[in-house]
């Protein structure tokens, strides 16, 4: 319940800073640009999901969604208590939520920016935060922001350089220092 909850103000927060950020309440949220995903050349022999992926290639390595849902721009594929986010107009993978680990979904990530870091700090890349914290329970991209939720905190990071730009550690489960 408190996951949910964190997500939900999140959510509100981002949903408040569109107009903050120069967009005004009558236009449509911005979709994360699929030329700044991850996209394989021979998505039929991806054998999970990433962050880029179409829903044709969901629909083949997950199957049938038990539900779906259109909101704006957003297109949801349940499965059970899991979630797959599409542009809808793209058809593009733009996050999921994974909490019970059903969803075949994995972050894109390699060993190129990898350090000896044992805490994740303002800049890290998402290479070592994927190292130190693990794969996230949840992703979820909004323009160039990438977040990656576990179990009760998050990581923003820079879509563009990669880069830890924040995060919310409420109970102290992340691996994160400021120093």
């Amino acid at each position: 319940m408190r996951r949910l909850s964190s997500l939900l103000l999140v959510g509100l927060v981002l949903l408040l800073a569109i107009p903050i950020a120069g967009c005004t309440p009558s236009e449509p949220m911005p979709v994360p640009d699929p030329s700044l995903q991850p996209t394989p050349t021979d998505t039929t022999k991806l054998t999970h999901i990433i962050l880029g992926s179409h829903k044709d290639d969901v629909y083949r390595i997950q199957g049938e969604p038990d539900g779906v849902e259109t909101i704006g721009s957003l297109e949801m594929w349940y499965y059970d208590h899991d979630t797959f986010y599409f542009d809808r107009k793209s058809g593009i993978v733009t996050g999921w939520y994974n909490n019970t680990g059903y969803l075949q979904a994995r972050v894109s990530v390699s060993d190129k920016n990898v350090t000896d870091a044992t805490h994740i700090t303002l800049g890290s890349h998402k290479d070592d935060v994927y190292r130190i914290q693990g794969e996230p329970d949840g992703v979820e991209t909004i323009g160039s922001l990438e977040m990656w939720y576990y179990y009760d905190g998050s990581i923003y990071f820079d879509g563009i350089t990669n880069r830890v730009t924040g995060w919310q550690n409420t109970t102290g489960y992340l691996k994160v220092t400021t120093s």
